[in-house]
C-alpha cells in the first residue's frame, strides 16, 4: 500500500510539472520608437579676451576690466576666471622671455538678443583706446535649453511606454491570447548638435547690432525595447 501511495505521489508531481511546461508563455520581443521636433528656446554665444604685455600685473588689470563687464551681466553670462602666463620664444636653442599673455573666456545664454548685444559691445569697447586687447567672438546660435530638452524627453518616455502597451494589447487581439508587458527598457536616441563654432576676430570697437540667427528645429526620439508574454 505504501509503495502505491509513493508511486501515486510521484505521478502527481510529474503531472504538475507537465502542466507547467504546457503553460509556459510565449515571449515576444519588440520595440517602438516615438519622436518629436523640438524648437530651440534660447540663444548662446561666447567671447575670448586676450591681452599681452611685458608686465604681468598690467595683464591682470586688463583682464579684470573684462571680468567686471561679465560680472555685470551675470544673469546671462558665466566664466571661470582668467589665466596669465609667460610667453617664450626660442632661437638657436635658447629660450627668450617675450612677456606675458592672459586669456578670459566666457559664455552667454539668453532669449533677448539685445541683452547679449550690450555685453558684446561693452567688451569690444575695451580696445577702443588700447589695442593690446585681442578680442574674438562666437557666432550667435539658437539652442535647446536643458530644461526644455529634459521635459520633452520625459514626455516622450511616457508616450513610448503607452505605445508599447498598445502594441501588447494588439498581440492579444491578433493571437487570441492574454498578453501582458513583461519588461521594458528606454533608450534616448536624440542628437543635440553642437552649436559652438570657430571664433571670429573683430577689428573695430564701434558699436555693432548683433543679428538674431534663424531657428532650426532638432529631433528628439525615444525607443522602448520590451518583451511581452502571451498565454
Amino acid at each position: 500500500m505504501k509503495l502505491f501511495i509513493a508511486f501515486f505521489a510521484c505521478l502527481l508531481v510529474f503531472s504538475a510539472n507537465a502542466r507547467v511546461k504546457l503553460k509556459d508563455p510565449l515571449v515576444i520581443t519588440d520595440s517602438v520608437t516615438v519622436s518629436a521636433k523640438i524648437a530651440p528656446d534660447k540663444m548662446t554665444s561666447g567671447l575670448t579676451v586676450q591681452y599681452k604685455d611685458s608686465d604681468p600685473s598690467s595683464v591682470s588689470v586688463a583682464l579684470e576690466k573684462a571680468a567686471t563687464i561679465v560680472k555685470a551681466h551675470k544673469d546671462i553670462c558665466t566664466f571661470d576666471g582668467y589665466r596669465v602666463s609667460p610667453e617664450y620664444s626660442y632661437k638657436d636653442g635658447k629660450q627668450n622671455m617675450e612677456g606675458y599673455s592672459g586669456f578670459l573666456d566666457f559664455n552667454c545664454t539668453f532669449k533677448d538678443i539685445k541683452k547679449f548685444e550690450s555685453v558684446y559691445n561693452d567688451v569690444f569697447a575695451l580696445n577702443a583706446n588700447n589695442t593690446k586687447y585681442i578680442i574674438s567672438s562666437d557666432q550667435v546660435k539658437w539652442i535647446v535649453s536643458p530644461e526644455l530638452y529634459n521635459a520633452k524627453k520625459i514626455s516622450l518616455k511616457s508616450d513610448a511606454i503607452k505605445e508599447a502597451m498598445n502594441t501588447v494589447r494588439n498581440y492579444s487581439r491578433t493571437a487570441g491570447k492574454v498578453c501582458y508587458l513583461k519588461d521594458i527598457a528606454i533608450d534616448f536616441n536624440d542628437y543635440i548638435p553642437s552649436y559652438r563654432e570657430s571664433k571670429m576676430l573683430r577689428a573695430t570697437a564701434a558699436p555693432l547690432n548683433v543679428s538674431e540667427p534663424d531657428k532650426v528645429e532638432s529631433s528628439v526620439s525615444v525607443t522602448a525595447k520590451f518583451s511581452a508574454a502571451c498565454r
